[in-house]
């Protein structure tokens, strides 16, 4: 699972020093990438933007509009990470959509950002604050490229595993204050500590905090998309004209399928050899109403799902349901 799905940008600014310090090779992963539109999956080069165009994504009567608002989006970046959200904060009272259709025009927000923000980010425009599509597209305006560890990203959170305490199957039950110390509950044991960051989704995170400042309780009543992947082995790798050829298929939230992208973990990591992964990510909808099924409900979901996106994958999809991951 840790193969499929996983890639870092040339543009962070923390975990690329990380893995430098720990020795780990960085690796390009090839910068084929497809955007699922109007029934037609249409692949892209990430590296270059104006392949948006030439791949018929994007009318070429929407580049003037397209090249001046990434000439903005590229002034008011200058200093700004592409990486931290909180440097786009001054652009977070309108709405995604607004910002977008605003700056960029109607058809890059509809077409392009639309399909990025709910394959990557498994958010829609209109429920997203502006900062995350400002921080998107100053993507475009900088030359970089898409990275991976070969073997996976696994091996970073392993390599810094080592480095600390690390206590699996230790459910935490309170976090609470004690003067100046944070202490840590947990059903045999008890911790404290100066700090303690609290790494949980809201709701969990409201569970287990005990005497939660009030804009603590704030941010942990942040609404949330869900999210709910599926990870599908191939008995071998897939045909370049199998999802055209692409690293991964980011979907338009119109599209009629519970996908919001899809991930080939065999282009990204040739040295699998004779297997591949597909990743399947579900729309926020369609995790809502699969939260409750099985896991092998979800995963015949899945391969359903993908048989309908392209047909020819369905030689290769598994049969029994049980060899997926949820």
């Amino acid at each position: 699972m840790e193969l499929g799905a996983q890639c870092l940008s040339s543009h962070y600014a923390v975990v690329p020093r990380l893995a430098e310090e720990l020795g780990l090779v960085l690796a390009p992963v090839a910068s084929g990438t497809a955007v699922r539109q109007d029934g037609v999956t249409r692949r892209l080069a990430a590296d270059c933007p104006w392949s948006q165009f030439s791949g018929g994504l994007l009318p070429w009567s929407a580049a003037p509009r397209a090249a001046a608002g990434l000439l903005r989006v590229a002034v008011s970046s200058a200093k700004r990470s592409t990486s931290d959200l909180t440097d786009w904060r001054e652009e977070d009272l309108p709405t995604a959509d607004e910002w977008s259709r605003a700056v960029l025009g109607r058809d890059v927000t509809d077409r392009v950002l639309a399909p990025t923000l709910n394959g990557f980010y498994i958010q829609e425009l209109v429920d997203s604050s502006a900062a995350l599509p400002a921080a998107v597209a100053a993507f475009g305006t900088r030359p970089g490229a898409t990275l991976t560890i070969p073997g996976g990203l696994g091996r970073l959170t392993e390599a810094l595993a080592q480095r600390v305490d690390v206590r699996l199957e230790t459910p935490v039950v309170t976090v609470s204050r004690e003067g100046w110390r944070a202490v840590v509950t947990t059903h045999d044991t008890r911790l404290v500590a100066d700090r303690v960051l609290v790494a949980l989704p809201g709701a969990a995170a409201r569970a287990v905090v005990v005497g939660a400042s009030a804009e603590e309780a704030r941010l942990m009543s942040t609404p949330y998309s869900n999210g709910l992947l599926v990870g599908l082995p191939l008995d071998r790798p897939l045909q370049k004209h199998q999802l055209s050829n692409a690293y991964g298929v980011l979907v338009h939230p119109r599209e009629p399928t519970p996908i919001a992208a899809v991930a080939v973990a065999g282009r990204a990591h040739p040295d699998l050899g004779d297997r591949d992964l597909l990743t399947v990510m579900f729309s926020d909808p369609a995790a809502r109403q699969l939260a409750a099924a099985s896991d092998p409900q979800v995963t015949a979901e899945a391969v359903d799902a993908l048989a309908h996106l392209d047909p020819t994958l369905t030689p290769v999809l598994p049969s029994d349901a049980p060899s997926g991951r949820v």
